[in-house]
């Protein structure tokens, strides 16, 4: 069921769901989340029918109220992208009042824009209830990255970039991550250490050659700077990504 909504099978989903739901038991763990989505379905395919029994057997088990949450929150944005921020909000007041359950923690975290100094407090602090009940998976250690990026928190930044490369051999983006916080805490040579290997390689993205120039050109290298520039952009094939390269000299 959970398959064929996120393929946009919604017709399917919903038919299986309609034959299978009697077999179902709420105390299965992903009961809530398929129920949810099943309604999702049944809103899409327009079968109100389908949908108010549904959301009574929602409504019916106090368990299920992050679920009902959720829907509401899902239903909101499906029919205004422009009223996101304002569902967003009604969320969290539901998060809270809810005692904080982790289904909705999940959603908050994803959907918090970490580049607002405010909604990135947030998003650590939900990353750290997220983290209590298991690893953050790369795509959320970097949107905690982005997090931290924000409110300038270097320290934790390189924690994480440390843990997230023990965890994956080659992750690029979070040792030019590693770099960038090692050079914000003073530490410039490893930082310089850490990214050169990175850039000499071809492995390096913009963020890696930003981090980059920046030491050597303060370092007082700005030959080795440029030879790098012009290494990257013998081998760089796209305009935009060309004049982005460039304009890091200046």
């Amino acid at each position: 069921v959970c398959l064929l909504h996120i393929a946009k099978q919604d017709g399917d989903c919903v038919n299986l769901f309609a034959t299978a739901e009697h077999a179902a038991s709420i105390s299965n763990p992903m009961f809530g989340p398929t129920l949810m989505l099943a309604i999702l379905s049944a809103d899409r395919v327009v079968r109100p029918d389908l949908a108010r029994t549904w959301e009574a057997r929602l409504d019916a088990s106090s368990e299920l109220a992050p679920q009902r949450a959720l829907l509401d929150y899902f239903r909101e944005t499906s029919r205004n992208l422009l009223a996101r921020d304002v569902a967003l909000s009604r969320l969290e007041e539901r998060y809270h009042a809810l005692g904080h359950p982790i289904q909705i923690a999940m959603h908050l975290f994803d959907r918090l824009d970490a580049t607002d100094p405010e909604q990135a407090d947030k998003c650590i602090e939900l990353a750290a209830i997220l983290q209590r009940e298991a690893m953050l998976p790369a795509e959320g250690a970097l949107h905690l990255a982005h997090a931290l990026l924000t409110r300038g928190k270097w320290q934790d930044l390189l924690d994480l970039s440390q843990e997230v490369l023990r965890r994956f051999d080659r992750h690029d983006r979070f040792l030019a991550l590693k770099a960038f916080a090692l050079d914000k805490l003073g530490q410039s040579s490893e930082a310089l250490a850490t990214v050169r290997d990175m850039i000499d390689t071809g492995r390096g993205d913009s963020a890696a050659l930003r981090t980059y120039i920046n030491i050597v050109a303060r370092s007082g290298f700005t030959a080795e700077a440029i030879k790098s520039v012009e290494r990257i952009l013998s081998t760089e094939t796209t305009k935009p990504k060309k004049i982005e390269y460039l304009m890091m000299l200046f």
